[in-house]
């Protein structure tokens, strides 16, 4: 079997940098920069370059080792941990003006500076300053504790404290009314009594 010859013909350049036009090679023609030593070529509308250069292949980033599954590769081109960074990051940014719920379409941000405006607007824990008509449960009758004392067990109280008095002595106001208002009612009472005689007793009144 005779063998052929094939002859490819190159078109070339010795000046760095210079690169063919569509108008110098036609598609599928081969070019070849002998100072670069990059090959190109054409697609009928534009030059490619069909193969890198030695040296941008040595250039090519080196293989990438793998990192821990707690890790994340960063722009540094390092393996950096996600938790830690995360932790540290800075909020830039972030405006408590909006209190409204959080969408589904907010940023992390936007999230966080709603969150912290819902909290900003409930009472702190120390010497809280309520508004409206706060509720706390009723204690149970009888209590002594620091427990939240509420209209309706200080009600309770005192009714239990008036327990079966008429209506007429059912308020200080009415007892000390009926006291006559005296602070010194006992003694007033027992000095009265001390000068009335015994109902018993004989008194002299002579012979028959």
């Amino acid at each position: 079997m005779a063998l052929k010859t094939l002859i490819i013909k190159f078109r070339s350049s010795g000046t760095a940098g210079n690169i063919p036009t569509t108008a110098q090679i036609t598609a599928a023609e081969p070019a070849i920069n002998l100072a670069d030593k990059k090959l190109y070529s054409s697609d009928g509308s534009s030059v490619f370059q069909v193969a890198p250069s030695m040296a941008e292949h040595n250039a090519k980033e080196a293989g990438i080792a793998g990192g821990a599954a707690t890790q994340y590769w960063r722009g540094t081109k390092v393996w950096a941990d996600f938790a830690t960074d995360v932790r540290a990051a800075v909020l830039t940014g972030l405006s408590t003006a909006s209190s409204a719920a959080i969408a589904a379409t907010d940023t992390v941000i936007v999230a966080l500076g709603k969150i912290q405006a819902q909290l900003n607007l409930h009472a702190p824990l120390a010497s809280p300053a309520f508004t409206g008509t706060p509720t706390a449960p009723t204690a149970a009758a009888g209590t002594s504790t620091t427990q939240i004392a509420s209209t309706a067990y200080v009600r309770n109280e005192i009714a239990a404290l008036a327990g079966s008095a008429p209506a007429v002595l059912d308020t200080l106001g009415e007892i000390a009314t009926a006291l006559g208002n005296d602070p010194n009612f006992a003694a007033s009472i027992t000095g009265q009594l001390a000068g009335k005689e015994a109902a018993f007793d004989t008194i002299s009144g002579g012979t028959f």
